[in-house]
């Protein structure tokens, strides 16, 4: 039996969220007292479900050391419950940069990409005119490539395990998707697609 995203998405998001969260918590080495000092506020801050707070101990973080991917990680997280999509994209794709063995940052990134095709995909559902549709469902497609691409980039760094196989599943039903959408778009919109 297929289960449709919309079902299980609120509470794959809620399992999400708690990773998130707890991920604010883990002890990474900085040197700077300054540095060390904002990082635990930032956590205390996260924790306690204040994000746009934390937003502002994170970007001072960054201000004085930009190359902690963690930081870059925690800030992502932080834009991403604050829903500034593009910022939390930003942040996470830095803190890949920084360090492209940060698995949760993929996992982050594909469940970011998800959520953004999903709305869009409620948008499309409301404009009426075919040409507005037409690229915002190429947008769509793109949300689902790149939820993909992060998500094989997860599960190339967790190895074995049950949670390989759920996110294998979820790789499996966003080819579906693009599938679909590949029927739906012409294919002028499938080149700019691939091309974005």
């Amino acid at each position: 039996m297929k289960i449709s995203i919309q079902k299980v998405f609120p509470a794959f998001i809620i399992v999400v969220l708690a990773l998130f969260t707890t991920s604010c918590g883990k002890n990474f080495s900085i040197s700077n007292p300054d540095i060390q000092k904002l990082t635990e506020k930032a956590q205390q801050l996260m924790q306690e479900g204040e994000f746009n707070a934390a937003i502002g101990r994170l970007e001072s973080i960054n201000d004085l050391n930009p190359g902690l991917a963690e930081n870059n990680y925690n800030l992502g997280i932080a834009y991403y419950k604050t829903n500034q999509y593009e910022k939390a994209l930003d942040s996470l794709q830095k803190a890949i940069v920084l360090d492209n063995r940060l698995k949760d940052a993929y996992y982050t990134l594909a469940v970011i990409y998800e959520e953004i095709a999903l709305k869009n995909a409620e948008a499309a559902e409301k404009i009426e005119k075919e040409e507005e549709k037409i690229k915002l469902l190429a947008r769509i497609k793109q949300n689902y490539i790149d939820a993909k691409e992060n998500y094989v980039s997860y599960i190339d760094l967790i190895g074995l395990s049950e949670e390989r196989k759920q996110v294998l599943e979820k790789i499996e039903e966003f080819n579906e998707k693009i599938k679909g959408l590949d029927r739906e778009l012409p294919e002028q919109e499938e080149e700019e697609a691939e091309q974005n």
